[in-house]
C-alpha cells in the first residue's frame, strides 16, 4: 500500500500525478535503481559529483552518488527532475562533455566543460578571460568564470562558465531586438579580432545569450522552456523590456594570432561550408573568413526568414562578398552598420518582426496587436511629456 502523499500544489492535477497502481509500478522500479537509467556519458558526471560538491558545484540530484528517486509518490515519475536526462546536448556541446551545475556560494547556474588541456577551447578562453580583457565592453565572448582538475582524466580540466541558451530561444520579437542581435555580434567580432583571435566557426549554433533577464523565475536548465520543477511553462519577458547579452561560444576551431603574424590559414572545416574560399591546400585569410561567416548568418537566420531588414541587408551583401579581399575588416562592418542603422526610425526598431512564411490570418491578428503596443506606447510617450512640461518632473 502507498503511503498518502500531499500533491505540489503548483503543479497542474491533470499531468503531473498518476494513478496509486501506476505510481506503485513506479516505486517498484526504483528499488534497484533509479527509474530513468543513467547513459554511460551521464555515469562520467555522476563519478564527479562528490568531487564537484567539494569544490563548490551542485549536480541535480540524477547526478548524485547513491541517490534513487523516491518511491511512494502520486506525481508522474516522467515529469520528475530525476527522470529528465541528457536530452539533445546544450549550447557548448554534447552531454558527455558538459552539464549544467548550480554554484553553491550563491546558487548561480553554470555550465561545466571538460576539455583537453592542450585545446583551443582551454587556451583561448583562458586569453579571452583575462583581467585585460574580459571588462571589455565589446567582449561578447563566453569567458571562464573557473577551472578546476578533472579527477577522471589528468589531461582534461573542467570549465565553469556562465549558463547560457540559444540565442532565438525564445524567438526574436520585434525588429529591434533583430538589430540589437546584429549590433552585439559585430561588435564582439571586432573585439575578437583587435585581440587577433579569429572564431573560425561564429555560425549561429555558436551564438548564444544570457536569457536570465527574461526569466526572473528562472527555467529547468535541460526543460529550457520550463520552470524549475521542469514541468509549468516558465514565466517570461520580452528581450526588448530587459535586454540581453549575446555571446560567442566554443573556441575549438579558433586561431590566435600573435602581433605581426600572417592571417593566412588552412581547412575546410567548420559550420558553414558556404564560403568559397575553404581549402585544405590554398591558405586564405581567417578574419575575412569570420566575416562571411557571419555575414552568411545574418543572411540565413535574420534577412531570409524574416520581414522588415531590407535596410541593414547591404551590410551582409559586403560580408559576403565571394572575394574575401572585398569584404570589409571588422571595424568597417561596424561602421556600415551604424550608417545603415541611421536611417531607421524608433518606431520601426519597436514595430513586430514577421516570419516570412507566416500564415495570413496569423499575421493580421499579431499585426493588430502591434499596432495596439505602438498606439499605448505613443499615448503614454505623450503623456508623459505633457507631464513634464506642465510639472516640470516626472511621477515615481
Amino acid at each position: 500500500m502507498l503511503p498518502d502523499q500531499p500533491l505540489e500544489p503548483t503543479l497542474p492535477l491533470y499531468h503531473s500525478t498518476c494513478s496509486p497502481q501506476i505510481a506503485l509500478d513506479y516505486s517498484e522500479s526504483t528499488r534497484d535503481g533509479p527509474l530513468c537509467p543513467l547513459s554511460a556519458a551521464e555515469n562520467l558526471w555522476r563519478d564527479r559529483a562528490q568531487y564537484l560538491e567539494s569544490r563548490g558545484y551542485t549536480l541535480r540530484k540524477r547526478y548524485r552518488d547513491n541517490w534513487i528517486p523516491p518511491a511512494g509518490t502520486l506525481r508522474n515519475a516522467a515529469l520528475c527532475d530525476y527522470s529528465i536526462g541528457m536530452g539533445n546536448g546544450t549550447v557548448l556541446g554534447n552531454y558527455e562533455y558538459v552539464m549544467d551545475a548550480t554554484r553553491t556560494s550563491d546558487g548561480t547556474l553554470v555550465f561545466l566543460k571538460a576539455v583537453r588541456r592542450t585545446s583551443r577551447d582551454y587556451e583561448i578562453g583562458l586569453y579571452l578571460s583575462g583581467d585585460h580583457l574580459k571588462h571589455h565592453p565589446y567582449n561578447h565572448c563566453n569567458l571562464i568564470l573557473d577551472v578546476l582538475p578533472d579527477p577522471l582524466d589528468d589531461t582534461n580540466v573542467l570549465l565553469v562558465t556562465p549558463y547560457l541558451r540559444p540565442y532565438n530561444n525564445p524567438e526574436l520579437s520585434s525588429i529591434g531586438e533583430a538589430v540589437d542581435l546584429i549590433k552585439q555580434t559585430l561588435q564582439g567580432l571586432l573585439f575578437m579580432h583587435e585581440a587577433g583571435i579569429a572564431h573560425r566557426d561564429c555560425t549561429g549554433k555558436n551564438i548564444v545569450m544570457d536569457a536570465s533577464s527574461l526569466y526572473p523565475q528562472g527555467h529547468h536548465p535541460v526543460r529550457i522552456n520550463r520552470a524549475l520543477d521542469g514541468v509549468q511553462p516558465a514565466v517570461q519577458t520580452r528581450r526588448h523590456e530587459t535586454g540581453v547579452k549575446y555571446y560567442f561560444a566554443n573556441f575549438g576551431m579558433s586561431t590566435h594570432f600573435q602581433h605581426g603574424d600572417s592571417p593566412l590559414v588552412l581547412g575546410s572545416f567548420g559550420g558553414d561550408h558556404d564560403a568559397p574560399e575553404l581549402s585544405d591546400t590554398i591558405p586564405y585569410d581567417a578574419f575575412k573568413l569570420d566575416m562571411f561567416i557571419l555575414g552568411s548568418f545574418f543572411y540565413k537566420e535574420l534577412f531570409d526568414r524574416y520581414h522588415g531588414l531590407k535596410d541593414l541587408e547591404p551590410l551582409a551583401y559586403e560580408m559576403t562578398r565571394h572575394v574575401p579581399s572585398s569584404r570589409p575588416d571588422a571595424l568597417a562592418a561596424c561602421n556600415l552598420f551604424d550608417e545603415l542603422l541611421a536611417n531607421i526610425s524608433e518606431s520601426k526598431l519597436r514595430w513586430r518582426l514577421q516570419p516570412r512564411h507566416e500564415d495570413f490570418w496569423i499575421g493580421i491578428r499579431r499585426n493588430c496587436l502591434a499596432y495596439l503596443r505602438e498606439g499605448l506606447y505613443q499615448l503614454k510617450t505623450a503623456t508623459r511629456k505633457h507631464y513634464r512640461t506642465s510639472h516640470g518632473t516626472m511621477p515615481e
